[in-house]
């Protein structure tokens, strides 16, 4: 970002800036200087006031997270390898709720680097409405395996907080091998609509039969097969049958 594009940035939107490279965004896991703004709204907190927001929001997070966790395929968001989070408006970590902590602070880098690079871009910005997306293990992510989703948070048009989702899948586009059968043919496999099931064909005991298997391939079952069967083009109708 220039000096320029900088200097006219609120205080309490800007972040360190910085070279950005794999090695130097590390820096902006220290939180940002206190600004005139924020110590202003902490100035006009009651007493006890920030419990029952402190609360009243970490309450919202248990539940979101509750609700990722059973909404979740990936058996790694089913045991808990995620978070959510809210960070405020130049990207330090607000408050979270996680199975695993060390990615609620990570999430600051993402958030930081959008803050940076894109805040003062015409052709990009930061507006309302916007969802950003990232895997990339050097600038935030542990390992690409860790997806994150964040948006900006807006009221009364100024963006006041970010929102953040991230977990551990296993989906990174990786071509993983689920059948051992050398000389065999296993083809056409076709996914459930949950995510949970896939059917495929193989001739693997000689005539052509149908397989439903989980998708690490741990648990298979012959479902139909015989000589002169048509089971070309396998696939699932909407209820998963």
């Amino acid at each position: 970002m220039e000096a320029a594009a900088y200097a006219t940035i609120p205080q309490h939107l800007k972040v360190r800036p910085i070279e950005i490279t794999p090695w130097t965004v590390i820096q902006w896991i220290k939180p940002e200087p206190v600004s005139e703004l924020e110590e202003r709204c902490m100035a006009a907190l009651k007493p006890g006031d920030y419990e029952i927001y402190d609360e009243k929001l970490l309450n919202f997070l248990d539940e979101a997270r509750e609700v990722f966790t059973r909404a979740g395929v990936s058996g790694l968001i089913r045991s808990g390898d995620l978070i959510v989070a809210v960070y405020t408006a130049n990207g330090d970590l607000a408050s979270a709720s996680a199975g695993t902590y060390l990615h609620c602070v990570t999430g600051v880098l993402p958030i930081k680097f959008v803050l940076h690079r894109y805040l003062t871009d015409p052709t990009v910005g930061v507006n309302e409405g916007d969802i950003f997306y990232t895997n990339e293990a050097r600038y935030g992510g542990i390992h690409n395996p860790d997806q994150m989703a964040f948006m900006p948070v807006f009221n009364e048009g100024e963006l006041i907080a970010w929102t953040a989702a991230l977990a551990h899948s296993p989906e990174t586009g990786a071509i993983t091998r689920i059948t051992q059968d050398q000389g065999r043919t296993n083809e056409e496999p076709s996914f459930a609509p949950t995510g949970r099931l896939l059917v495929f064909r193989t001739d693997r005991n000689g005539p052509t039969q149908l397989v439903v298997s989980d998708p690490r391939g741990d648990r298979q079952t012959v479902i139909a097969g015989g000589r002169g069967a048509d089971l070309s083009s396998p696939a699932w109708g909407p209820l998963g049958r």
